[in-house]
């Protein structure tokens, strides 16, 4: 599970308790959940619900590598935040999307996960159980539909860092169009295209 804690619309203590107990039924059917953090600050929750449940932390979740490793490894990623369900995508794992905002929606319709969102101010561990079960019926048919959407939109990503990169490098300096502080911002941001470009490559080996 990628969670940063208990962020979430609707009653707070609510979703705490679901999630836990979604743990707790994982467990009793045989899977092995790891609680995998995504937020520091909110590292008192996901460790409250680790020693409620006795379930594991992944201890390396500050290395992107690592997480990609650990991933890709799993059957299905259950994210409450989006980075979590955007690094199961790259690493071609299906997903089921805890909705706390409209982008977790969004993210998971673009990569045909729609019918696998559960808002979370109607959080009910019964139904993420339920909901498990039909994508793990459906795995092999949503991973290859996962694969398709992830190269296409990758391949576009790639394509507009690119250009973004070239942009910026090209702009001849008399003819920007913002002051040196905005200048110094967009450098940066063409600095920031780059290592986003090498960080794509990487999830594509």
């Amino acid at each position: 599970m990628g969670s940063s804690g208990p962020s979430w619309h609707g009653n707070r203590e609510h979703v705490f308790i679901e999630i836990a107990k979604f743990c707790i039924a994982l467990k009793k059917e045989g899977y092995s959940p790891i609680l995998m953090p995504f937020w520091r600050r909110k590292m008192r929750v996901i460790n409250k619900i680790s020693e409620i449940t006795d379930t594991p932390i992944f201890k390396n979740w500050r290395n992107p590598e690592k997480v990609i490793d650990l991933i890709s490894t799993c059957s299905v990623l259950v994210g409450e935040k989006i980075h979590s369900i955007i690094f199961s995508a790259a690493a071609f794992t299906p997903f089921i999307s805890l909705v706390y905002r409209p982008k977790c929606k969004y993210f998971a319709e673009i990569m045909g996960f729609e019918e696998y969102c559960l808002n979370t101010e109607n959080l009910s561990h019964k139904k993420l159980i339920i909901m498990l079960q039909n994508l793990l019926d459906n795995w092999n048919k949503k991973r290859n539909q996962l694969i398709k959407n992830v190269i296409k939109y990758r391949t576009i990503l790639r394509e507009s860092a690119e250009e973004i990169k070239k942009d910026i490098k090209n702009l001849p300096l008399d003819k920007w169009s913002v002051n040196s502080s905005q200048k110094i911002r967009c450098l940066l941001q063409g600095s920031i295209a780059s290592k986003y470009v090498k960080f794509i490559n990487m999830l594509s080996k």
